[in-house]
């Protein structure tokens, strides 16, 4: 069986470390990306994830227009999206909502409940 594909854009190598250790530990492929810029680019050349965990704030361009490229590609747009972020402000929530984002996370997070929520993404059973 192949493993998850999981493409993770956070600008905190802190947390990116976390997550990538998290989901490394849970049997996902995580590929960590560090700005948006980045990201944006991947879109357009890689290949799409099952999966990505999109942070609000990053440099260069923010998680938003990250998502809003996704949605764009053709071959990225239906991969399922979960935000994580310290804001929590409701026109942040609407707007991650208006580009199909599926589910948003506040940061500090739990780490089984990003992993619970995430195999809930991909349709996989718990644990």
């Amino acid at each position: 069986m192949k493993s998850i594909s999981v493409l993770i854009v956070e600008d905190d190598a802190t947390i990116a470390g976390m997550l990538e250790a998290i989901f490394r530990r849970a049997g996902f492929s995580p590929t960590v990306v560090s700005d948006g810029r980045r990201a944006i680019t991947l879109i357009a050349q890689g290949e799409p994830p099952d999966v990505a965990v999109v942070d609000v704030m990053l440099p260069y361009t923010d998680g938003f227009s990250v998502v809003a490229a996704m949605r764009r590609a053709p071959r990225w747009s239906g991969v399922p999206v979960l935000m994580l972020s310290s804001r929590q402000l409701p026109d942040d929530l609407v707007q991650a909502r208006e580009l199909g984002v599926r589910e948003y996370l506040q940061k500090p997070f739990n780490a089984k409940r990003l992993l619970a929520t995430v195999r809930e993404l991909l349709g996989l059973p718990p644990g």
